[in-house]
């Protein structure tokens, strides 16, 4: 019986695998959304730490953070 199960458990996923993903829709803004949240989470995490007074990892003020956020999606544009 258990030999029979994992055969079937074996069989199931197989078309999982060889089939390949589904294209994005044409609409669908990867990119802007993607930056989106890496600007949102790095400007969260540089808050938290400049109120909690924990160093920004590579020791630099927020303000510099955000200066340099700003210079890299203006390049990215």
């Amino acid at each position: 019986m258990l030999n029979k199960s994992l055969k079937s458990t074996r069989r199931i996923p197989r078309p999982y695998v060889t089939s390949p993903p589904p294209p994005p829709p044409p609409h669908a803004p990867v990119h802007p959304v993607i930056m989106a949240w890496h600007l949102r989470t790095v400007l969260a995490d540089a808050l938290w730490r400049s109120e909690a007074g924990v160093p920004l990892p590579d020791h630099r003020s927020a303000d510099e953070w955000v200066d340099d956020l700003g210079d890299r999606s203006a390049r990215d544009r």
